[in-house]
């Protein structure tokens, strides 16, 4: 006679409504000098443990999307103070309103906006974070920005903008980086999930700012690639 046991429901820990970088553990250094650890994006999972990412790895291109307020460029900042001491290598395109431009321009990280004056990307740039996409969209900035990422499959590019822009945007660098299929959709309506290739449920308005799912490139490794992830962004 065969006995069934009753089954453990598995765990899921309620993610908290915000959480700073500073309390969670970074990765160690390791790979290339020209390289750094991956990154801390929040926390996230059934788990509610650190998600991190190598942003070099496999498609290298991460889409942040969601509506104004979501927590866009909490993300880009959190970003930001992890990628710091890549130096000249570093480079971050923003309109003079993203809270990104000033805090990139304290940290002397060179700053590209999206019209006036384009003087190029700087060589040797491997990693790019880009705020409010819709404003390099048939812009100077945007066009060149769009040649750079098209040759420079090697290099990072980390693009946030407004879903409902985004999902209209079929050419530039927003929609390169779309084909990656690899996103954090943050306060994410039915349709968003379009930007990454992945149908969503969820309904907006459902959690606080910084709140979302991330699609990850399966190369960073267990948890990504399965399915969506519930992920609380991490504060700088």
């Amino acid at each position: 006679r065969r006995c069934h046991w009753p089954m453990t429901p598995p765990r899921v820990r309620p993610l908290p409504g915000a959480v700073r970088l500073a309390a969670l553990r970074r990765p160690a250094r390791s790979g290339a000098a020209d390289r750094i650890a991956p990154v801390v994006l929040g926390v996230g999972g059934d788990d509610g443990e650190p998600l991190v990412a190598d942003l070099f790895a496999g498609r290298a291109r991460l889409l942040v999307a969601g509506p104004p307020g979501s927590g866009r460029s909490t993300l880009l900042l959190t970003l930001l103070s992890q990628l710091v001491e890549l130096g000249p290598r570093l480079l971050v395109a923003a309109p003079d309103a993203s809270p990104l431009t000033a805090r990139a321009r304290a940290a002397r990280v060179s700053v590209l906006a999206p019209d006036g004056e384009f003087p190029g990307v700087p060589d040797g740039t491997s990693i790019l974070l880009l705020d409010d996409a819709e404003a390099f969209l048939d812009s100077p900035g945007g066009d060149a920005l769009t040649a750079w990422a098209l040759r420079r499959p090697d290099a990072a590019v980390v693009l946030a903008g407004c879903s409902d822009e985004l999902a209209l945007s079929f050419r530039g660098i927003a929609a390169h980086v779309r084909k990656a299929r690899c996103a954090v959709l943050l306060d994410p309506g039915p349709g968003d999930g379009a930007l990454a290739g992945v149908r969503l449920s969820a309904r907006r308005g459902s959690g606080p700012p910084g709140r979302g799912v991330v699609i990850g490139d399966p190369s960073w490794g267990a948890p990504f690639g399965a399915a969506p992830l519930p992920i609380q962004v991490a504060q700088p």
